[in-house]
């Protein structure tokens, strides 16, 4: 039971985590679209570290989900995004990160919630 309760505790970490990263990839966008790179780079590099960290928790707790949170999606989206970063295609990165990242961190924190929930 007590592995139980820190799995839980670690989806309501990841919860705060997506949350976090929300906004930060919001930030990061916004300096990219203001011409920005550098600082946006230096956000985007730190936002993709956390990611990692973050499919590492949901992978840990698969299960206790509910509703299993499929981390692996996220492999392709961040192989764009270290192709656009190479590339110095910064519109495309905020693209990634604001119209396909974000959507599919706040579907992984609807998933958790349904196991926080319940």
């Amino acid at each position: 039971m007590e592995q139980y309760q820190q799995k839980i505790e670690l989806l309501d970490t990841a919860c705060e985590l997506i949350d976090n990263l929300l906004g930060r990839i919001e930030v990061a966008a916004s300096l990219y679209h203001g011409g920005k790179e550098v600082e946006g780079s230096q956000k985007i590099l730190t936002i993709i570290d956390d990611m990692a960290q973050l499919a590492q928790a949901l992978t840990l707790t698969l299960d206790v989900q509910k509703e299993a949170v499929d981390a692996s999606v996220m492999n392709d989206f961040l192989q764009e995004s270290i192709n656009a970063l190479e590339n110095q295609d910064f519109v495309l990165l905020a693209d990634l990160f604001e119209y396909e990242i974000s959507p599919v961190l706040q579907a992984w924190k609807e998933k958790i919630f349904i196991t926080l929930e319940g």
